[in-house]
C-alpha cells in the first residue's frame, strides 16, 4: 500500500493501557487537539495521580499513572 500524501492523512491516536497489558482503550482523532482532550478526560476520570513523562520512541505525548499509561501517536492511514 502507497502511502503517499494523495491518499493517506494523517490521524492522532491516544491510547490507554496497562503496562504489562498492553493497550485497552483506543481513540482516533483528526487533530492533536482533540487528542489531548480526550487523554484529559481519561486522567479525570481515574482515580491514579498522573504525571507527564518524556515521550519514547514514535509518541509525541505520554502520561503515567499508578500502573497505566496514556499516549498520543501520529499515525498515517488511507483516506
Amino acid at each position: 500500500i502507497d502511502m503517499n500524501d494523495n491518499n493517506s492523512m494523517t490521524v492522532y491516536m491516544v491510547a490507554m493501557g496497562e503496562k504489562c497489558e498492553g493497550v485497552g482503550e483506543v481513540k482516533l482523532h483528526y487533530s492533536l487537539e482533540g487528542a489531548h482532550a480526550t487523554a484529559r478526560e481519561w486522567m479525570e476520570r481515574s482515580y491514579f495521580e498522573w504525571k507527564e513523562v518524556t515521550p519514547s520512541a514514535r509518541i509525541i505525548r505520554e502520561w503515567e499513572g499508578g500502573c497505566d499509561y496514556i499516549e498520543i501517536t501520529e499515525e498515517k492511514i488511507l483516506k
